[in-house]
């Protein structure tokens, strides 16, 4: 029984790599993408077969957010989506870090930050 169930496991397991893998290949081969190198595209893929993740960079994170606020179906500001600045922030863990956050137009006095979910 428990050989079935790894087996169905690990099955899974490879079924959801190929469909991440199709999906990174799909996230490069778009056409805002297409300045970036053979062997970034190369090395996400890597990595991404080796640990089961990959880690954008700055500029694919920014397109990326591009993209999806251009593809949002539902949102009037669409056409702004050039306009995006994008914080990097994965390496902050605490609300204080994150005011302090080096160049963080968010850190000003008295500007406000609408969330929106």
């Amino acid at each position: 029984m428990s050989a079935t169930v790894n087996s169905t496991a690990r099955q899974h397991n490879s079924d959801d790599l190929e469909r991440r893998i199709r999906e990174c290949v799909d996230f490069f081969d778009q056409p805002e993408l297409t300045h970036i190198s053979v062997e970034r595209r190369s090395a996400a893929q890597h990595q991404l077969r080796t640990t089961g993740t990959y880690q954008h960079t700055l500029e694919e994170l920014r397109i990326g957010a591009q993209l999806a606020w251009r593809n949002s179906d539902r949102c009037v500001g669409r056409k702004h989506r050039r306009s995006l600045d994008l914080i990097d922030a994965r390496a902050v863990s605490t609300a204080l870090t994150w005011h302090r956050c080096a160049g963080s137009p968010f850190a000003a006095p008295r500007t406000r930050v609408l969330f929106v979910r």
